[in-house]
């Protein structure tokens, strides 16, 4: 066997099964280039998303800071209109205190 020369047969099909084995390397290489570019405009694309999200992210951060500024802004003011309304029951209490004078007559 080891002796014997190679018969054209069997070179024959010894190229053509080498031609085989190209072809579906060939293919193989062709399926993974296009799901490389596949990937890469899938890649993009997410990347485009991910910059977008980002966007809106830095705009809602902003709103919430300026929201939450106009809401301590809000309890600022409101505490200080409670604090005059005590001030203005404190003064109209006080001076009820002083008209009511003990034994003089009450105004009807």
């Amino acid at each position: 066997m080891h002796g014997r020369p190679e018969s054209r047969d069997d070179s024959r099909d010894q190229d053509s099964h080498q031609e085989k084995g190209f072809d579906r390397l060939e293919a193989a290489v062709a399926r993974l280039a296009e799901s490389h570019r596949q990937l890469q405009t899938e890649n993009a694309k997410i990347r485009r998303e991910l910059g977008d999200a980002a966007r809106r992210v830095r705009t809602l951060d902003g709103q919430l800071i300026a929201a939450n500024q106009r809401r301590q802004d809000a309890c600022k003011r409101i505490d200080e209109l409670i604090a005059h309304l005590d001030q203005l029951d404190s003064q109209l209490d006080h001076e009820l205190d002083e008209r009511a004078v003990p034994g003089a007559p009450e105004d009807d």
